[in-house]
């Protein structure tokens, strides 16, 4: 096996996992909503409205105008942006519906939205509600992409999120309100939307680095089955001799991690506790998982009582650690110990 071509193979890997940007949670992705187009619709109609309690006045519609402006659309001056009627899933002279209709006495802006989906609608239908409510209607699409060829002809313009939220960006400058919760979600769901952008992004290069290096990575994968394998093979030969030395058979279970290379020899105590002894590619750690808060106190007592130091960590008191390599004979005889002092009934 030529381990020096896997390692340029983890250098290009390393590469590409490398331009994947690492950003904190967003509470709306805590949430698991985080780009759903309903929500995104019923957030944006919110801090559309100049008279909604967010305090953040007409200052959305004005940075979208904005960007609307630049795209070369005539926006009459001086329109008065303080007050509209704000309307989610308007319905149209077809039955359709679409997702944000914003109306004055001066402009009717219509905004149909795109997270996830494609542009299905019947925008020529879309275009002719709105041009019936006002002739000089401003027709959106608002989308994470910006591919939609065929929205031009119904006088649709394609605004991408990405310009929306530049331009809104500079604008919240000047109107940061740390007090004010409606501005932290709004930033929120900014930073929400921005993720998802760039995962979109990279989407199609990390599919093409894929499809070129198909050969590579079946190799490798190929490299972390035989390292599973040895693993299960030594923990399998620990148990036979564990079982074989305190005249046990069949009292241990294992537990495989799927997601890593690393498996988990363990002993079940029905008074809520195991002892386990783990192996992954670096090392042999023996430790007791204590699942009935119950049982923690008195584990902890046995443990001190028998000058048996521990590192605790997610529910787990690790008591020894051993590389890789070390003599199958000294895990079995340090879990022998440990078995020994947890073994007795912790209540008598």
């Amino acid at each position: 096996m030529n381990f020096e071509k896997s390692e340029i193979f983890l250098t290009k890997v390393n590469n590409i996992y490398s331009k994947i940007p690492k950003r904190e949670k967003t509470f709306m992705e805590i949430s698991r909503y985080p780009y759903y187009e309903n929500v995104c619709s019923n957030i944006l109609a919110f801090y559309l409205n100049p008279k909604e309690e967010h305090k953040l006045g007409s200052l959305l519609i004005n940075s979208l105008l904005k960007v609307v402006k630049n795209r070369g659309q005539e926006i009459y001056k001086n329109i008065d942006l303080s007050h509209f009627d704000i309307y989610r899933e308007y319905i149209t002279q077809k039955r359709n519906r679409i997702d944000i209709v914003m109306q004055n006495e001066e402009i009717v802006i219509g905004i149909e939205n795109k997270i996830y989906s494609s542009v299905y609608n019947d925008l020529d239908d879309y275009a002719k509600t709105l041009n019936n409510i006002n002739n000089d209607s401003i027709k959106l699409l608002l989308s994470i992409n910006q591919n939609y060829k065929n929205t031009k002809k119904n006088g649709f313009i394609n605004i991408t999120y990405s310009e929306f939220f530049k331009q809104l960006k500079e604008d919240l400058k000047v109107h940061k309100q740390v007090e004010n919760k409606w501005y932290i979600y709004l930033i929120d769901f900014i930073n929400s939307i921005e993720k998802f952008e760039v995962k979109k992004s990279m989407e199609l290069e990390i599919n093409n680095w894929i499809n070129t290096h198909k050969e590579e990575i079946k190799k490798f994968e190929e490299i972390l089955n035989i390292a599973k394998k040895n693993i299960n093979k030594k923990l399998k030969e620990y148990a036979e001799v564990f079982e074989y030395k305190i005249g046990k058979n069949n009292i241990i279970k294992y537990w495989y991690d799927k997601n890593n290379i690393n498996a988990t020899a363990f002993i079940l105590f029905n008074q809520g506790y195991n002892l386990d002894v783990n192996l992954n590619t670096e090392n042999w750690k023996i430790g007791i998982f204590i699942w009935k808060k119950t049982s923690q106190f008195k584990i902890k007592e046995i443990l001190k009582s028998n000058n048996v130091k521990y590192i605790e960590e997610n529910g787990h008191l690790w008591l020894y650690e051993f590389k890789y390599d070390m003599q199958l004979e000294v895990i079995i005889n340090k879990s022998i110990e440990i078995y020994n002092i947890i073994k007795l009934d912790i209540y008598n």
